[in-house]
């Protein structure tokens, strides 16, 4: 009997590093990346696995499709063969990045209903003697089976539960309209019949609109997200009848494309530049606005005020022609600009919170100054850019005093003398309060 646990623990053992997979480093010269105005040279391999981060250095990437979820520590390197490099063949890696010691991971990812392995290693150490070596080729062995058991329910269990089994859209008659910014809408007869809707033949009753808005997609696939259209609560007037009159219509709220967005501190939806609903009849009855009762006794509480917000950007430079930073007006020739606002009701005895961001490129210190109705509120100041940074921010945010609801503010970009220093206004922002 002890023989044959021992047989089946070897079996298992063997069963469960099976999965091999081989790769070959192919080291060819040198190449540039561009980064805005500055490129840094790297020694460079196979396109496909290639990868450089400032922060992590040149890495080896690699992804595969497996059939089930893999145990993320059992991965090991065998076969490892090194070469040595020269300082020189380095060419201008930080060289701060470069552990010294093999460095890697294998870890699980799942796109579009698949799994996949990713891998990813350092293929340049340092040893004990300061000798800088490149991989040239290894081994790589993971286990994805036997021990593997809790890591696959967890994933097939969460990916069961983001899977649409059943689409709102799958089914019925669909008409899809945009809107472009924020608001409560006022859809009439003549507009459902432009969209294709049959209204003469309709019960109002059954009309639904679906739709979930037009915030920004979030970067994490970690955050919570629809995965299919939503119905929106409306309200339908003159729908009791059951009959869509000439003077009946629906009224909903909608959520335009444009609002801020912490995360990328922006008030631009950097995918569209509109949202679409969709409109389906019949079936069912919809969801609707219930009234509610208005509340009695005595009145403790006044409001007649309300905050206001409004913003300024514009999407043109993206100065390190990398990433999701935008930038809008360019401050060169140009060095002063002005933007003005009105506020009619403003009230005055609050304050106005004002927030401006921008930045500059340029390979001496610079400024901008910040004004407001005439007084200067901000300097802000820019460093220099170098290989690896390629632009300098600065922004302002603060509680400025106005007496009027006509609002200029002012942006002067001072280059400290160096005609190809370039300043550029990411953002300004103001909220206040307003009758």
């Amino acid at each position: 009997m002890k023989e044959k646990i021992l047989l089946l623990l070897l079996l298992v053992s063997s069963y469960a590093f099976s999965q091999k997979k081989s790769f070959s480093i192919d080291w060819n010269g040198s190449t540039k990346l561009t980064f805005g105005v500055h490129s840094i040279k790297l020694p460079v391999f196979n396109k496909e696995n290639y990868s450089y981060d400032f922060n992590e250095g040149l890495q080896f990437i690699a992804q595969w499709e497996v059939v089930s979820a893999i145990n993320e520590s059992s991965v090991v390197l065998s076969g490892i063969n090194y070469q040595s490099i020269s300082e020189k063949e380095l060419f201008e890696i930080d060289k701060a990045t470069i552990p010294t010691q093999l460095t890697y991971s294998l870890k699980n990812s799942v796109s579009r209903g698949k799994r996949y392995a990713f891998f990813e290693l350092s293929p340049i150490i340092r040893d004990e003697n300061g000798v800088y070596k490149k991989v040239m080729s290894f081994q790589l062995n993971y286990n994805n089976l036997a021990f593997a058991s809790t890591q696959t329910n967890r994933l097939r269990k969460n990916n069961a539960s983001k899977i649409i089994t059943n689409s709102a859209l799958s089914s019925g008659d669909w008409y899809k309209f945009y809107i472009d910014t924020t608001g409560v809408f006022k859809l009439s007869k003549g507009f459902l019949q432009s969209l294709g809707v049959n209204v003469n033949s309709v019960d109002p009753r059954t009309i639904k609109i679906y739709g979930n808005g037009g915030r920004m997609i979030p970067y994490s696939n970690a955050e919570p997200y629809p995965y299919d259209v939503t119905e929106n609560t409306i309200k339908v007037v003159g729908e009791q009848d059951g009959v869509f009159n000439n003077e009946d219509y629906i009224l909903f709220y909608g959520q335009g494309p444009k609002e801020y967005n912490l995360e990328s501190n922006t008030n631009i939806n950097c995918y569209t530049d509109k949202t679409y609903y969709y409109i389906t009849v019949g079936g069912s009855t919809g969801k609707r606005i219930q009234p509610i009762n208005a509340p009695s006794g005595p009145v403790n509480l006044s409001i007649n005020t309300y905050q206001q917000y409004q913003f300024h950007e514009r999407d043109i430079y993206n100065i390190g022609t990398v990433g999701r930073r935008w930038f809008g007006e360019r401050f060169n020739l140009e060095s002063e600009q002005e933007f003005t606002f009105s506020f009619p009701d403003i009230v005055t005895t609050q304050p106005i919170n004002l927030k401006v961001y921008a930045a500059a490129i340029s390979s001496n210190d610079t400024s901008m100054e910040i004004n407001v109705n005439g007084s200067v509120i901000q300097n802000l100041s820019f460093g220099s850019i170098s290989s690896t940074v390629v632009g300098s921010e600065g922004f302002y945010i603060g509680n400025i005093n106005v007496n009027s609801g006509d609002i200029a503010v002012t942006l002067s970009y001072n280059n400290q003398g160096n005609p190809s220093a370039q300043g550029y206004l990411d953002i300004f922002l103001l909220k206040l309060q307003d009758y």
